[in-house]
């Protein structure tokens, strides 16, 4: 294959910041994807993004006592859920994990008289009540890690007291041994542990947060030690996924799962501003022998944009699409995440359940935090979705030679699966394709056939070819403009 002599990089061509590049792997274009010949941009789930901070938010919970009995509340009912399912997954070989637990609505299915007597058990114990209400009316920030351990504390004595409604009633399948025979008495010494422990972190730690946060990082840290002893000594079988997800991982889990409670997931298709990094091409463009495709960006009032085929409704059927502008956004590269309080960000909870849940309680009451009036409710509107967007874009300083840029998508009113993010482009936004160093002769000649097809669907002549190759001291990477194959298209055509 050819390649005029002329050298250049493929975005000197243009306008600055009018195009974007997109790596993909072979895989990806031409095999069961196949989204070259589909024209298809899929958007990743934050934990498909290779920045394990990528939508990070340092989350405290500050608040008063109607919504910390609510937390305690919900953190039972899906207790309960999980166990239920457990009993409910025994016969299979279904795995729980945390996407099972259902904190932003736990009583979807009603409330039975279980929720009622195991609310009972729990806060009419008396050290279970000290330490609840030790920790509501503190009136600081409780951290991931705090609660964390809070929420261990009781664990074990909430696992026992399900276990013994449902032994008392035999609607479990749950026996003796596969629950290690816990009882209540037995776990109130670890409460009453944890009261001391804070106690003692409200005298000497309370203002120096770095030191209380390190303090909860420890005892976490302590009881995923003995998790792991009692894997290696084979005192619990590790194979058992279930069972360990119910007693040890779960509060983990739980608050992690909370976290969802605040935005709507998000993802993301990510772009360069130009392709001319060798680590780039190393690490996303399949170690050079991958494609970068080449994107032209159209521009409003709003921004650079490409049209995608957007699910813009919901019917009996199944959906409806259009193609909607999707614009893209410069990644911010910063040393801090976004610091919120979860209770004041509850924004992908329906109102309906926001006030019966969370913000109110049995006897009519409700939490200060409750917006009253539609002034209120503007402000913290703004405020939300403008830190959403500015979640949504920030990567770690580490990332910071990517300049990056990305097209963001996100549903209110829906979970998204993966049909549903891969959004189709139309075949004008797709200005050329980049090959790599290392692609295979074979894979570019059957990507110019899709290509070749597509130009003549589409009455195209302008379409563009690049060849990527290092310079001659090999410490930068160069491109050339393949003209032989859009050349070969129009003899065919002759």
């Amino acid at each position: 294959m050819a390649a005029n002599s002329e050298t250049s990089k493929p975005e000197e061509r243009t306008a600055l910041n009018s195009h974007f590049y997109r790596f993909r792997s072979i895989e990806n274009l031409l095999g069961k994807r196949q989204e070259l010949e589909k024209q298809q941009i899929y958007f990743a789930s934050q934990e498909q993004l290779n920045d394990p901070l990528e939508g990070h938010i340092n989350l405290f919970w500050q608040g008063d006592a109607i919504v910390w009995r609510n937390l305690f509340k919900n953190y039972l009912y899906c207790v309960l859920f999980t166990f239920n399912l457990w009993s409910a997954f025994s016969k299979s070989d279904k795995t729980i994990g945390w996407e099972h637990i259902p904190a932003r609505d736990p009583l979807v299915a009603g409330k039975f008289p279980e929720h009622h007597e195991l609310e009972a058990i729990f806060f009419n114990d008396p050290n279970v009540s000290t330490l609840v209400e030790r920790i509501s009316s503190s009136g600081r920030r409780i951290g991931r890690n705090e609660l964390t351990a809070h929420l261990r504390a009781v664990h074990y004595f909430v696992v026992a007291a399900i276990h013994e409604m449902y032994r008392k009633t035999h609607t479990s399948s749950r026996d003796e041994a596969s629950t290690q025979a816990l009882n209540l008495d037995g776990e109130i010494n670890r409460i009453k542990s944890a009261i001391e422990i804070f106690d003692f972190a409200e005298r000497t730690l309370l203002d120096d947060a770095e030191a209380l946060e390190k303090h909860y990082i420890n005892i976490v840290s302590g009881y995923e030690e003995v998790d792991l002893l009692n894997y290696y000594t084979k005192a619990i079988n590790i194979s058992d996924r279930n069972r360990i997800f119910i007693f040890n991982d779960f509060c983990q889990a739980y608050v992690r799962r909370l976290a969802t409670l605040m935005y709507p997931p998000w993802y993301a298709a990510c772009f360069m501003e130009d392709c001319s990094a060798a680590s780039m091409w190393a690490y996303y463009g399949e170690s050079h022998a991958g494609v970068c495709l080449k994107f032209k960006a159209e521009a409003d009032v709003n921004g650079l944009y490409v049209n995608l085929n957007t699910i813009t409704s919901y019917h009996n059927n199944g959906s409806s699409r259009s193609y909607r502008p999707h614009y893209f956004k410069p990644v911010s590269y910063q040393p801090i995440h976004a610091t919120l309080n979860f209770f004041e960000t509850l924004g992908a909870v329906p109102h309906p359940i926001l006030n019966s849940q969370w913000y109110t309680n049995g006897k009519g009451e409700i939490s200060p935090l409750l917006l009253r009036t539609e002034a209120e409710r503007e402000t913290w509107r703004k405020v939300y979705w403008d830190r959403f967007d500015t979640i949504n874009k920030t990567k770690t300083e580490t990332w910071k030679s990517e300049r990056e840029h990305r097209l963001v998508y996100y549903s209110m009113i829906a979970d998204l699966g993966f049909e549903d993010r891969t959004l189709k482009y139309d075949f004008s936004a797709l200005e050329g394709i980049v090959f790599g160093v290392r692609t295979p002769t074979a894979k570019k000649i059957k990507i110019a056939k899709v290509i070749e097809q597509k130009c003549r669907e589409n009455s195209r002549r302008d379409f563009k070819f690049y060849q990527a190759s290092f310079s001659n001291n090999q410490n930068e990477m160069t491109f050339s403009e393949i003209r032989t194959l859009p050349r070969a298209f129009t003899l065919l055509d002759d």
